[in-house]
């Protein structure tokens, strides 16, 4: 899917929504040693060919201002939308710069064939195999962080649309590799509750959808299920409790966007479980260029994920 006609140019393509929040924390310690580093050529910005699977899978990706090839950072996935490309997603989003301020890497994977296959078996992925598609993650996971001072156990993934979708199931594979999940503008089949069943622990969590968003509709369709019910698997799944804290943001705001935030806390997985609603907003990825309330995707997910010092 392409950007509609009109929109301002970081807006110009099927992206949506906003995040805001809190993150469990830092790199955790990983299991044994990791791999001494080759030499870094000073660049901060980098792209890769690899063979997986018998095919060649590209990436792009950025390293903050900030990176010395000593200090290991965490990473961010960032997967596009069908149609889309990792250059488009990057130009959207404005992740590098995003990046830069919060001080983590951020890849985008390109979709062979135009899209991210969903990890399920009753899934029509016209032949791909989305199983494929979560081990082509941890391939990525892999060569990052043994080319670049990139934590392996500090890994979380954003996606829009059907990018998504894809990382509502790379969450809950068995041994996810991402410590959190951020999906915008996207669902899960109606029956992601029996691939998700046996896995633990369960990453942290934030769904963004948009009150208004008609591709991807809030109320679900024939073979997904709703926003608010996928946000209710992933609190159960992640053991959290019942009671959610309710707010609106950003405040003082004049007109639309405004965006309605519930978060579930005392889960037993790696954080809270989050939804937030923007009213206000379509099928897109909402910045600050968009709006005179200063709803920006990115931002919220960086504050989320890798939120500044106090």
């Amino acid at each position: 899917m392409f950007p509609k006609p009109g929109f301002p140019a970081l807006t110009a393509c099927l992206c949506l929504l906003l995040l805001a929040g809190c993150s469990d924390g830092g790199p955790s310690d990983p299991v044994g040693e990791l791999p001494e580093l080759p030499e870094w050529d000073g660049r901060r910005e980098f792209a890769a060919t690899l063979t997986f699977a018998g095919r060649e899978r590209s990436f792009i990706g950025h390293l903050p201002l900030s990176y010395d090839h000593e200090r290991r950072v965490p990473l961010l996935l960032a997967y596009h939308g069908s149609g889309m490309t990792a250059e488009l997603m990057r130009q959207v989003t404005g992740l590098d710069w995003i990046a830069n301020d919060h001080d983590f890497a951020v890849i985008y994977p390109d979709a062979s064939d135009g899209f991210f296959p969903t990890p399920c078996p009753g899934c029509n992925n016209e032949g791909r195999d989305g199983f494929e598609e979560i081990d082509f993650a941890r391939e990525i996971i892999r060569w990052t962080s043994s080319t670049y001072a990139v934590h392996p156990d500090s890994v979380y993934a954003t996606g829009f649309s059907m990018g998504g979708f894809f990382i509502n199931y790379l969450g809950c594979a068995p041994d996810a590799p991402v410590r959190g999940i951020a999906p915008v503008a996207a669902g899960a089949r109606d029956d992601f509750d029996g691939f998700c069943t046996a896995f633990r622990p369960r990453p942290s969590v934030l769904i963004v959808h948009a009150l208004q968003d008609f591709v991807t509709p809030i109320e679900g369709g024939p073979t997904t299920m709703s926003i608010p019910e996928l946000a209710e698997r992933w609190r159960t799944h992640g053991r959290c409790g019942s009671g959610a804290t309710e707010w609106e943001y950003p405040s003082g705001a004049v007109g639309l966007p405004t965006v309605q935030a519930k978060r579930w806390d005392g889960c037993a997985g790696e954080g809270p479980v989050r939804l937030d609603v923007i009213d206000g907003a379509g099928h897109w990825w909402v910045t600050t260029s968009d709006n005179p309330n200063g709803v920006d995707i990115g931002e919220t997910i960086a504050d989320y994920f890798f939120p500044l010092d106090p």
